[in-house]
């Protein structure tokens, strides 16, 4: 994703938020030291609640100001558009004086990329402890958080497959045969555990560590992910630093 399609995601999501005759604006300006420039996309649109307001750019998290229109929304623009924003050595703010009230986003980044001791520092530690890559498939139906996670987990240095049906992943696993298989339990075809236990009936797949994604923080659905031959159990909202420490350890296991 380039940086102007950094800013065309900020523009559409405010468009998203914004009803009709509301107003966007967008403005970019130099910061007085000269290194530093600063994007920022306001609108007057549905706002975000005061205890959204920190989880707003994780993966998955949608905030309850949205429109009714953007319920079927999946929340995953902004935990993309961040971690763009952090790979250049810039920052993502998100303000909002509450639901109904309009939003902000604020895009800061270096005009040149001179070196940043407490950056370097940062990424220095983040890559000593950084996943090494794995080839994953990656099933969902919802083309939107097909993409998004692929480009999350892209940017991480996975190869990343995809897949939007059950029968759709079989064929992929079998072709393929990835390090991992990240699968949505509920699928248009079969749900998720019925996907795990036909991997598990083939042993040609039987050493891929499967991870179920679940929108529903239930005990019930954990419990059955893990007797149809599920490795992992996550829900929506999902924490990438979850994902990536099952990614770490998932070889370890398996391998």
């Amino acid at each position: 994703m380039r940086l102007s399609q950094v800013v065309t995601n900020l523009l559409s999501n405010s468009v998203r938020y914004t009803p009709e005759g509301g107003r966007i604006l967008l403005s970019a300006a130099c910061e007085p030291d000269g290194k530093t420039v600063t994007i920022a996309v306001q609108d007057d649109g549905r706002g975000i609640a005061a205890e959204d307001l920190a989880s707003v750019c994780n993966l998955f998290v949608q905030s309850r100001g949205g429109s009714k229109e953007a319920s079927g929304g999946l929340g995953v623009g902004l935990a993309v558009v961040k971690r763009i924003v952090e790979l250049h050595h810039g920052t993502l703010d998100v303000a909002s004086a509450g639901a109904g009230k309009g939003t902000t986003v604020t895009v800061r980044l270096p005009i040149c990329c001179e070196p940043n001791p407490s950056t370097d520092r940062h990424t220095e530690i983040e890559t000593t402890t950084s996943v090494k890559p794995v080839s994953i498939l990656l099933v969902d139906d919802c083309e939107d958080a097909l993409q998004s996670l692929s480009t999350v987990l892209a940017l991480d240095g996975h190869s990343v497959d995809t897949a939007d049906s059950g029968a759709a992943a079989m064929r992929r696993l079998k072709s393929s045969k990835p390090d991992v298989a990240i699968v949505d339990i509920c699928l248009p075809d079969a749900d998720g555990f019925d996907v795990a236990r036909a991997i598990r009936r083939d042993e040609s797949l039987d050493d891929i560590y499967l991870v179920a994604l679940s929108g529903y923080a239930d005990e019930t659905d954990g419990r059955r992910a893990f007797a149809a031959g599920f490795d992992a159990y996550v829900t929506k909202p999902l924490s990438i630093g979850r994902l990536r420490a099952i990614l770490a350890a998932c070889r370890v296991v398996r391998k």
